[in-house]
């Protein structure tokens, strides 16, 4: 998904930063605003235990995720699956 993401965002001309960086304001805002909005479609569907929309919302979620990371200069990441052992690491080990 990485990858499609990053096309993406080439195709639109949205930032693709090659070093890690900080975005503007307004993007960062935009952001949160972003995946606050699909937290709220994903409640709002696990209230109508609507599996559709579940994985609607988590798919757009993980879309935004992807983006932002992006957006802060995050292209050095081969693929989500390293992103994702990196994230999953930390949250097993034991406490």
């Amino acid at each position: 998904m990485y990858a499609e993401v990053l096309q993406f965002h080439r195709a639109f001309g949205l930032p693709c930063p090659d070093t890690v960086t900080r975005p503007d304001t307004a993007l960062r805002a935009l952001r949160v605003s972003l995946l606050r909005e699909e937290a709220d479609e994903l409640a709002a569907a696990k209230a109508a235990n609507d599996l559709v929309e579940i994985a609607d919302a988590l798919a757009d979620m993980a879309y935004i995720a992807f983006g932002t990371a992006i957006s802060y200069g995050a292209r050095g990441l081969p693929s989500e699956a390293q992103v994702i052992a990196m994230t999953c690491r930390p949250n097993e080990a034991p406490t």
